[in-house]
């Protein structure tokens, strides 16, 4: 009998390789698959134009994209969810965390004994191991106050007034992501990444990354990070523009002074 005690690491970059998703799932890589996709701190996805909070071990994926996902028809991915329901192994429940504009919206899986699963380099076996994910779990979710992101956003967007690029550049960044959508908390990284820059170099960034659809090759927010960088760079060598002396006459006189030189 092999031993079942202890800890492997495995990776979510897993889910990247060609071999992982080449063939239909068996049960018990699907079940795997579920830990994987089970959200490890708390987030926010959108359905349909509802804000839905994701806490730690639940998964913000439907049936239907379950089944694509793992090549089975919708009936055999809801009598495998309703199998372990049975076995308590997930459970279904809306988040008291939703924030909901009506009623439609289908309960999330949710990854019973999770910790025990995704410790954070403890067994949580043990008491001290179950309270420090106890604790690091409370700290998220008061981190991660729905309220305060969606503020923080709105303040990080107004120091553009090209709204209609800044929108256009995450529709694009998520086109990167399988789900073809990003968290709140995801975009809120990206504005506080972008502020390190000054305005025109991320606008101009982002317009060429539009334009050349980098987008829809796949190449997603640190891609267009580099060309904002880029952009900051190449502007440090242009020549600063001469400010005005207040005197038509001042201000030829000393551009033909500075062409000369």
């Amino acid at each position: 009998m092999p031993n079942s005690q202890g800890w492997i690491r495995l990776h979510r970059q897993l889910m990247d390789e060609p071999e992982w998703l080449a063939e239909p799932f068996t049960k018990g890589q699907a079940w795997v698959d579920l830990l994987l996709l089970a959200n490890h701190e708390t987030g926010f996805i959108r359905k349909r134009g509802v804000l839905i909070a994701v806490e730690r071990g639940q998964i913000g994926y439907s049936e239907e994209t379950l089944a694509e996902r793992w090549r089975w028809s919708r009936g055999k991915v809801r009598r495998y969810i309703a199998e372990l329901t049975r076995l308590s192994r997930v459970s279904r429940k809306i988040s008291e965390k939703t924030i909901l504009k009506n009623t439609s919206v289908s309960p999330l899986i949710y990854i019973i004994n999770y910790d025990k699963y995704q410790g954070n380099d403890t067994e949580g076996g043990t008491e001290n191991g179950r309270k420090t994910v106890q604790e690091q779990r409370m700290k998220r979710m008061k981190r991660n106050n729905p309220g305060e992101i969606l503020s923080e956003i709105s303040i990080l967007e107004r120091r553009y007034s090209d709204q209609e690029t800044i929108n256009q550049a995450f529709q694009a960044i998520s086109s990167t992501r399988k789900s073809n959508q990003i968290a709140d908390t995801v975009r809120l990284s990206i504005l506080k990444a972008w502020e390190r820059f000054p305005i025109e170099s991320v606008l101009s960034g982002i317009r060429t990354y539009l334009e050349k659809e980098y987008g829809d090759q796949g190449r997603n927010e640190k891609y267009l990070l580099g060309i904002i960088r880029n952009s900051k760079n190449d502007s440090k060598g242009q020549q600063p523009a001469m400010k005005s002396t207040g005197s038509k006459l001042l201000d030829e006189y000393y551009r033909s002074k500075e062409g000369s030189i």
